[in-house]
């Protein structure tokens, strides 16, 4: 059986929300919300924070994260992909290829423990070698998508009307958008071809309340009323000793 590796990135620095990682969320650091899921689910044989931040390394090892090495910063900038994140977690922690690795980014704090078990369910029975959580977009189709146009003032549909002028709401299919809850793949599929997305990536939607990402402080705020107002996710420790 594959072992299962949890990966959270999470470096010091952030534009939109200067700190984040660190920021207050229902009594916990944002990122803890990440670890405290990978956690519950059980079946992480290993729960790896990357990250350049030693106050974020502390928070981690607190929460019973492992931070194995602090990151470089040539991978903690805004420029920085993802993808060559993996892969330093990938080479310098020594995974094995049959690993299934699992991305949880800090900014989904909300995740549904139902949704995972899709995920592990698909990788158990290989019937996935990446996966991608996704939401359905709430205009349902490209055809609701208009272009502003550079004054901000006019209105270009992404199609040609004349495409779609002929066909009825209820026949138009909809759409999706990579919603950043859930990144997951075998290792020896992403060294192949590093990402999460390729023609081969399958997909699972994700519940609507975990679909939101904290990037500013309204995403901060949204979620601190889901929180105030549904309580902490079902998963949530009930007991003390399971948080630190």
């Amino acid at each position: 059986m594959a072992n299962f590796i949890a990966i959270i990135p999470a470096r010091g620095g952030s534009k939109g929300l200067p700190g984040k990682n660190l920021l207050d969320l229902h009594g916990h650091p944002l990122i803890a919300w990440s670890i405290l899921f990978a956690r519950v689910t059980g079946v992480f044989n290993r729960i790896i924070v990357s990250t350049d931040s030693n106050p974020i390394s502390d928070v981690s090892i607190k929460y019973n994260a492992e931070v194995p090495f602090m990151r470089q910063s040539i991978l903690a900038s805004d420029t920085s992909a993802t993808s060559d994140v993996v892969l330093d977690v990938i080479n310098r922690c020594g995974l094995d290829s049959s690993d299934v690795i699992v991305l949880l980014e800090p900014t989904s704090p909300y995740r549904d423990l139902g949704d995972f078990k899709s995920l592990y369910s698909l990788f158990l029975t290989n019937s996935a070698e990446k996966l991608m959580s996704v939401t359905e977009s709430a205009c349902a189709s490209y055809i609701f998508q208009y272009v502003r146009s550079e004054n901000e003032t006019t209105l270009s549909p992404i199609m040609s009307e004349s495409s779609f002028a002929s066909i009825r709401r209820q026949e138009i299919p909809s759409t999706y958008h990579l919603d950043g809850t859930f990144y997951a793949s075998t290792v020896d599929a992403f060294l192949k071809n590093p990402g999460f997305l390729d023609a081969s990536t399958k997909t699972i939607v994700s519940n609507p309340l975990s679909s939101l990402e904290v990037d500013t402080k309204f995403d901060l705020d949204l979620y601190r009323a889901i929180f105030s107002y549904f309580g902490p996710p079902p998963w949530y420790p009930k007991s003390d000793n399971l948080v630190y």
